[in-house]
């Protein structure tokens, strides 16, 4: 019983912390969506400035 005991607290443990680590990633990936958006609006807005003129 004992050793059973043991290897449920270890799967536990173990399930908290692959539970937090999806967490950051998300978080990290949520940043990471962030900051490719606002650079690919920044890259648009250039572009645009730059072709616009081309095209006048």
């Amino acid at each position: 019983m004992a050793k059973h005991r043991t290897k449920r607290i270890k799967t536990r443990t173990k399930r908290t912390r692959k539970r937090i680590d999806p967490v950051v990633v998300l978080l990290i990936l949520l940043l990471a969506a962030i900051v490719a958006g606002c650079v690919y609006l920044i890259v648009l807005y250039y572009t645009k400035k730059l072709v616009l003129p081309g095209l006048y």
